[in-house]
């Protein structure tokens, strides 16, 4: 295999004898933005190995993603991305406050602007709820695809996500399907949010699905869920159905005229396997892989430092305002100005958030740990 050089393109192949090695000296892009001047100093090109590559693990609810996601990580020496975290996400602030729970003393038996928490959307789940964590989801998924990208960029090393940005609409179809999503939110999602977002990313190189029935995963889920998953209302045998319908007739036809997909029974699911099973693929396929066809050092760094940008990332992310149109999500009225007001005056909820809720999710979500 060669190496990555400024004439020759950015996909490239896996290899066991490459596990832990790297190419060049990573660059800090947790404390450092990569300016004009990183990028005439800081090659990324020179640091791409063939193990420089983004893989994502997918599969139902119950399937076993995260074991297995964390597994094979540890195994190829790449960094997992942690399963998307609600709280600690979207609502832990600096102070150590929990916003979510914050707003939730001041609304009280306010419905419409209470948020809910995600045990209270599987034990009580309604269309606001509904959108509000699928949105919101997306918006963690988006993150950590995009931080996923900019880590394998500034250091080589190759990422293993649970899920991505990519296969979100997945869930979101079969929520829809299950009328748990309303018309708007469904337009607004599906139309508005995922095409106006998703285009911003490169694709991963390889999606590894792990194929569980559905009856054998609400069997799991109702014997080693967490206790509301358990009592879940949303977790049906149903919704199982539609994703795993979702992921063969839609996502994963779609998603192999761009990237290698490998399916693996979990009754059958070796990691071992798995690692020899991807040392004998080949990342320059020329009919795949075009969003890694880089050719011109300019080009790769300049994607680079446009992921290095937080605050221009998070402006793409909420570019999406349909959501206007959505009625169970919209906040408005005299009731939301006085939610303001209480908050401005409440000593947790210092100066840098005022803005957090009802301006940039950026303030908030500057230092979160995405992977």
């Amino acid at each position: 295999m060669r190496r990555a050089s400024p004439s020759v393109t950015a996909a490239r192949d896996f290899s066991i004898d490459q596990i832990g090695k790297r190419n060049d000296k990573p660059w800090d892009y947790k404390k450092k933005d990569y300016s004009l001047w990183g990028q005439m100093t800081d090659s990324t090109l020179r640091k791409l190995g063939e193990n420089s590559l983004i893989i994502t693990v997918e599969g139902n609810f119950g399937a076993g993603k995260s074991d297995f996601a964390k597994k094979l990580a540890e195994k190829i020496d790449f960094v997992y991305a942690r399963e998307p975290d609600f709280e600690y996400h979207l609502f832990a602030l600096q102070n150590g406050e929990n916003l979510r729970k914050l707003i939730n003393e001041y609304v009280g038996d306010n419905e419409r602007f209470r948020i809910d928490s995600v045990e209270d959307w599987h034990l009580k789940p309604s269309f606001k709820n509904t959108i509000a964590l699928q949105h919101n989801f997306y918006n963690i998924r988006w993150m950590q695809t995009r931080t996923a990208l900019l880590h394998l960029l500034s250091t080589g090393q190759g990422v293993v996500l649970e899920r991505s940005c990519f296969s979100d609409s997945v869930i979101g179809q079969a929520l829809y399907e299950q009328h748990l999503l309303s018309d708007e939110a469904y337009r607004f999602y599906m139309r508005d949010l995922i095409p106006n977002t998703i285009v911003e990313m490169w694709r991963p190189h390889l999606v590894i699905y792990l194929d569980k029935s559905p009856e054998e995963c609400l069997k799991t889920i109702r014997e080693k869920g967490k206790p509301y998953e358990k009592q879940s209302k949303v977790y049906t045998l149903d919704l199982l159905k539609n994703i795993e319908k979702n992921y063969k007739k839609q996502f994963l036809p779609e998603m192999r005229n761009h990237l290698h997909i490998l399916s693996y029974n979990t009754q059958d699911l070796d990691t071992e396997r798995v690692i020899e099973d991807m040392e004998t693929l080949d990342f320059e396929d020329q009919n795949k892989f075009f969003d890694w066809r880089i050719r011109k050092e300019t080009t790769i760094n300049a994607y680079r430092r446009i992921l290095s940008n937080y605050e221009d990332c998070m402006a793409i992310l909420q570019s999406p305002t349909s959501y206007i149109d959505v009625p169970e999500y919209l906040w408005y009225g005299e009731d939301l100005v006085k939610l303001r007001e209480a908050l401005e005056k409440d000593p947790r909820y210092k100066e840098q958030y005022k803005t957090a809720l009802f301006g940039s999710l950026s303030n908030r979500s500057r230092r979160r740990e995405w992977l």
